[in-house]
């Protein structure tokens, strides 16, 4: 007599859920990194791990295994034959962090010599700090956005 009992059957239906869940955390992961989203990748790609272990877990359920094979579903069948989909473990390759270091270094110069330029002329003496202020107003701004959209 073939094992059937809903608790089977809801095993089976977590079971394509966990998958699911797995195909979509790293289409995810890959979207984000194609955008150049470091910090968003990798959490999606921790999350596919996650529910990549979970699926594992879930195909050895003894319950799972006493079912006929007639009566599983065709997506359950399937990763019975092949097991659960392999996790990642290459990442993917970091971008160079230098030019937002070498941005920084210049909003560093420049807040440097407006700090100067006010400690030796006082800030009455306006003509010579409106070019050092408004380069370390702009590069601090480029910097910002650039740090914000990098990651």
């Amino acid at each position: 007599m073939p094992y059937r009992t809903t608790r089977a059957f809801r095993e089976q239906l977590h079971v394509l859920a966990l998958a699911g869940q797995v195909e979509q955390a790293r289409a995810s992961a890959d979207a984000a990194a194609a955008r150049g989203r470091r910090r968003r990748a990798a959490r999606e790609a921790r999350r596919a791990d996650q529910l990549s272990q979970e699926l594992a877990a879930a195909l050895e359920r003894p319950s799972l295994r006493q079912v006929a094979d007639d009566d599983l579903l065709p997506g359950v069948r399937r990763l019975l034959r092949s097991g659960p989909p392999p996790e990642r473990t290459a990442a993917a390759p970091m971008p160079s962090r230098l030019p937002l270091l070498g941005l920084a270094a210049a909003c560093l110069a420049a807040w440097t010599a407006t700090l100067v330029e006010a400690g030796v002329g006082g800030i009455s003496s306006r003509p010579e700090l409106i070019v050092p202020d408004v380069a370390a107003l702009t590069l601090t701004l480029v910097a910002v956005l650039v740090g914000l959209r990098s990651g």
